[in-house]
């Protein structure tokens, strides 16, 4: 039986490679990750292997034997989450199937850090990661920018965000979430879904708008320590009036999407595929990087009355919630499969 016969009549076997993945440790970390495998299940047989990554690189060197060990066995594909580990995984097999990547967008853009020697890595990592893109079978990027990056290799590459769990996140009763988790019934609670201390996702933007409103207008919440409970996050977009994401770069930001399938007002920075996401959406704005363009959007928010929104219905609409992408990715594996 050759590899397509057995695409027909059998289910595909698919090895998925990631340091992404949620811990009891870490239970906020690659939650969309475990959420793309899981909604993945019900058309291929997985196997699941996590690296110690995400720590520096010496745990992926500590963790080689076991990867080699993996990759000796009988699968017809080979998926690896995160440019990190797929560059790892290209140096180290030795074998002849597919290699399919998810670029994340860090991968590709390179670190943002305070310290130099952080940001030298990040960009000599990213340029190994590009080099390398060449050896995928195919390679799945979160945005159009993101495959610009690696387009050129001449690899087939497909724009596919992650998914959303629509059942997880739904909209639920705005005092009932807020009195659940402690929150004021008597102001604008305005979300950054995010750990500030995280440069990427340029905190100081926000917090110098907000200067220029009177605090008892609204209360701010964040993700402090970044690593939040995400069986929670749910509670908290449906407890806020509005989102906010003023990151420098982004793949296809995934609290966005959360943040939609709650029905939140958003507002955000031109980052990943956010403007895509949020057009006709009523309400949720674009906006740049100028720190008054920030303060007057939100005290205007903050005087209005109406909070319609319809991000749902548009989260909906445009395809993104679980099962819809996994059929976009079934179909990768399939012609992966047909053409090897």
């Amino acid at each position: 039986m050759n590899q397509i016969e057995r695409t027909l009549n059998q289910r595909l076997r698919v090895l998925h490679i990631t340091p992404i993945y949620p811990t009891e440790a870490r239970p906020g970390t690659g939650t969309f990750v475990k959420s793309q495998i899981e909604s993945l299940n019900e058309h291929v047989d997985v196997e699941l292997l996590v690296l110690p990554g995400l720590r520096g690189i010496w745990p992926y060197i500590g963790a080689i034997s076991t990867l080699k060990k993996e990759l000796k066995k009988d699968y017809d594909i080979i998926h690896v989450h995160f440019g990190h580990v797929s560059t790892l995984v290209k140096l180290v097999y030795r074998g002849t199937k597919p290699i399919i990547t998810s670029y994340f967008g860090s991968d590709l853009y390179g670190n943002v850090s305070n310290s130099a020697l952080t940001n030298i890595k990040g960009s000599f990592i990213k340029r190994l990661n590009k080099y390398f893109a060449h050896i995928d079978a195919h390679s799945i990027v979160k945005t159009d920018r993101l495959g610009a990056l690696i387009a050129r290799n001449g690899t087939p590459v497909s724009t596919i965000p992650n998914g959303v769990d629509i059942v997880k996140f739904n909209i639920q009763d705005k005092e009932k979430c807020r009195n659940e988790l402690g929150l004021t019934l008597d102001k604008r609670i305005i979300l950054f879904p995010a750990d500030p201390s995280n440069k990427v996702k340029n905190f100081s933007l926000l917090q110098s708008a907000l200067s220029a409103i009177d605090s008892s207008l609204y209360e701010l919440v964040s993700f402090d320590g970044g690593d939040f409970p995400h069986d929670k996050v749910p509670m908290y977009l449906n407890a806020a009036d509005l989102v906010v994401c003023t990151s420098i770069h982004e793949g296809s930001p995934n609290v966005i999407k959360e943040a939609m399938a709650c029905n939140c007002t958003i507002y955000s920075t031109d980052v990943g595929d956010v403007e895509q996401l949020l057009e006709d959406v009523r309400r949720s704005k674009i906006l740049s990087y100028n720190v008054a363009d920030w303060s007057n959007a939100i005290g205007e928010f903050l005087s209005e009355s109406a909070l319609d929104s319809n991000s749902r219905e548009e989260l909906e609409r445009k395809n993104l919630d679980e099962a819809s992408i996994a059929l976009r990715i079934l179909k990768v594996y399939e012609s992966v499969v047909k053409s090897s």
